[in-house]
């Protein structure tokens, strides 16, 4: 290990003085804890709901992002993540914690869910708001700016202490919702302090954080990113692979255990031990799936499938879970998902059937929430189908229901349904209104990923009325909504733009093909993201509306 002490000598990791070191951790460093890899609990989770390895395959190796993953769960997530909530700190945990008795550390930043940071700090004598202090939530993190300086450990992700809390950080990690305060704290990170390492992740997390690190490049301070390998040969380079190159980033390819023990026996007088702690969590996720609602693994099943765009697949999952299905509420969600692939597969005759069954769904459940959200998925269903009078019915028999709704993603969806009705009226002057107080709502209530749909209606309308202006200007706002990863949405910018040269007459209407596959073939990977639907309807919208021009 001679070649990574001078090189921790080098890079001034050999002394260290009080509050100067940062650490940025993931899951890695609570394997030896029996904690899983978020790459090991998606598989665990595939293997127990899908029929087939070969089917576990294709939804693995697309590296869905683990927030994204447990969205799907909804209100059942708490059941899996419970497995984070117990276990023992090992040795890369005690090493942060002594580091921080000695006074040496300032932050720590981690994306996992465990509390064993904290453990291991009260069992070296600290004690949290005296000692330390902990941000476990959204809102504790953006006012974290406002406390003394005690050592800080963010939760960036959440803390399954506070699971309602955790639950919504997922959610708004996978809708790329309130991405702000995760800015704001990862800048602070790379500004802070003179020494960072990173340690026990992976950079898997493209929709938060990886997009953050390619935005702050060229950092002055000296980073160190330790990327575990089971040989017990060391590998130094200089970071060429992650997202925040820079000249005084180091990457180390070595086993972890032996980079935390050098480090320990620099800085440590303690004895060092290598801890590992067996903890049979595989068991338990099996467990808990055999007592939930029979179809609720294909119900799964057939989400995954289906925002992979492997929509024969999906199909599959999708039988098979209406013909297992023992709950009105998962019957209904399987008849919805059963629309979406019926309009893919462009089998639109089949429709009325699965209609039919949601609304009895809906009958049976006799709740005015539930009543709505079915609704509301039915009359996009038309719209995207363009039977519009039955959209129209749809949405008037929505008109009846909407006072006594309060939640907010069904009344956002709703308002846009608003939108489209008047659009399909011709009444643009009526749609810039709606759209305005739209994007209010959406804006208050923290729904970012609907803004962007919201904004190119906008756009929309002020072509239609021939408002180059406006839509030159509503064009900007899309390009730069506060909270967004707009890497996301990039193709679907792309394509707003393409109609605006139209208008203003700066492309051929012949051109507009070859220009939307363009940006196909330059967003190879979009494919596979859940704004697919809305670049493909409105991709076709452009094509029928000049070709027909």
């Amino acid at each position: 290990m001679e070649i990574l002490e001078n090189l921790l000598k080098e890079l001034n990791f050999h002394e260290l003085h009080d509050h100067e070191l940062s650490f940025f951790v993931g899951s890695g460093i609570s394997v030896n804890s029996g904690m899983p890899l978020v790459s090991e609990l998606i598989n665990t989770i595939l293997k127990t709901v899908m029929d087939s390895k070969k089917h576990v395959d294709k939804i693995s190796n697309q590296k869905i992002p683990f927030e994204v993953f447990m969205n799907i769960f909804g209100e059942y997530s708490k059941e899996l993540l419970d497995i984070y909530s117990g276990g023992i700190p090992n040795t890369n945990h005690k090493l942060i914690a002594k580091l921080a008795r000695e006074g040496h550390v300032c932050s720590i930043y981690t994306t996992n869910f465990d509390e064993l940071i904290e453990l291991a700090l009260n069992n070296e004598g600290l004690s949290e708001n005296i000692d330390y202090k902990v941000y476990r939530t959204e809102k504790e993190i953006e006012n974290s700016f406002k406390d003394s300086e005690l050592l800080k450990i963010y939760k960036i992700h959440g803390c399954i202490s506070k699971i309602n809390s955790l639950r919504h950080t997922i959610r708004n990690v996978a809708f790329r919702e309130n991405i702000l305060i995760r800015e704001k704290i990862l800048k602070k990170m790379l500004n802070e302090t003179s020494k960072l390492i990173i340690m026990g992740y992976s950079f898997s997390d493209f929709y938060d954080i990886n997009p953050i690190f390619e935005q702050n490049q060229n950092i002055k301070k000296e980073i160190i990113v330790v990327n575990h390998d089971l040989r017990n040969d060391v590998k130094i380079d200089k970071s060429v692979t992650k997202p925040m190159l820079n000249n005084n980033c180091w990457d180390i390819t070595i086993n972890t255990d032996d980079f935390v023990k050098v480090l320990w026996k620099i800085h440590l007088k303690d004895k060092y031990i290598l801890d590992n702690i067996n903890h049979d969590w595989k068991n338990n996720i099996k467990n808990w799936f055999e007592k939930i609602h029979f179809g609720y693994k294909e119900y799964i099943s057939t989400i995954l499938f289906i925002q992979q765009g492997q929509i024969e697949l999906g199909n599959y999952y999708c039988n098979k879970g209406m013909s297992k299905a023992d709950s009105e509420f998962l019957k209904l969600e399987l008849y919805l998902l059963k629309l979406l692939i019926i309009r893919s597969l462009k089998k639109i005759e089949k429709s009325d059937r699965y209609i039919k069954k949601a609304k009895k769904c809906i009958e049976l459940l006799n709740n005015q929430d539930i009543a709505a959200y079915g609704s509301v998925n039915i009359a996009e269903f038309y719209l995207l189908v363009e039977n519009y009078p039955k959209f129209e019915e749809e949405y008037h028999n929505l008109n009846v229901i909407m006072d006594s709704i309060t939640n907010n993603i069904i009344i956002s969806k709703y308002h846009r349904l608003g939108i489209q009705y008047c659009i399909i009226k011709g009444q643009y002057a009526e749609v810039l209104t709606l759209c305005d107080r739209l994007l209010d709502f959406q804006l208050k209530n923290g729904l970012i990923i609907d803004i962007p749909v919201t904004m190119h209606l906008k756009f929309k309308a002020y072509l239609e009325l021939n408002d180059i202006v406006g839509a030159q200007n509503s064009l900007f706002e899309l390009k730069n909504i506060p909270g967004l990863t707009n890497l996301t949405y990039q193709p679907f910018i792309e394509l707003s733009e393409i109609e605006y040269m139209v208008k203003c007459k700066k492309i051929n209407i012949s051109e507009i093909n070859h220009e939307i596959e363009k940006i196909w073939f330059k967003n190879e990977n979009f494919q596979n993201n859940f704004v697919f639907d809305v670049f493909d309807k409105h991709a076709d919208y452009l094509l029928k509306k000049y070709n027909k021009d």
